[in-house]
């Protein structure tokens, strides 16, 4: 179970830092549908994270 949630960590990370690298180069519509995908799951993890120090 460590192991599944350490990759789910790690993935979120990832999602993280690829989105504000990909954020500051591309414009939304010149995205690959990959990076369209991660460009959502890391809004999505930032917005978890965000109202985890909020409300946690």
């Amino acid at each position: 179970m460590e192991t599944i949630l350490g990759l789910i960590g790690l993935y979120m990370l990832y999602s993280v830092v690829h989105f504000g690298i990909v954020q500051h180069k591309k414009a939304y519509i010149e995205r690959t549908g990959y990076e369209r995908f991660i460009t959502w799951f890391g809004i999505v993890v930032i917005a978890i994270i965000f109202l985890d120090v909020m409300f946690g």
